[in-house]
């Protein structure tokens, strides 16, 4: 399947996370709370986006 292989179901992966939300709710909080300030979303992001530290030896 081209959706799954994407990797970005809008649909089922939202439920699924939803699903698993009143247990990780209060992490999910924490970790929403922290990326609102930019401290971990900053990072987080970079990363997930592309580590600059593969390009920049390069």
């Amino acid at each position: 399947p081209p959706k799954r292989a994407r990797g970005r179901p809008l649909g089922s992966k939202n439920k699924k996370i939803l699903a698993t939300s009143p247990d990780s709710k209060p992490e999910s909080t924490s970790g929403t709370a922290a990326s609102r300030s930019g401290v971990t979303d900053a990072p987080l992001k970079k990363k997930r986006g592309r580590p600059p530290k593969d390009p920049h030896p390069d």
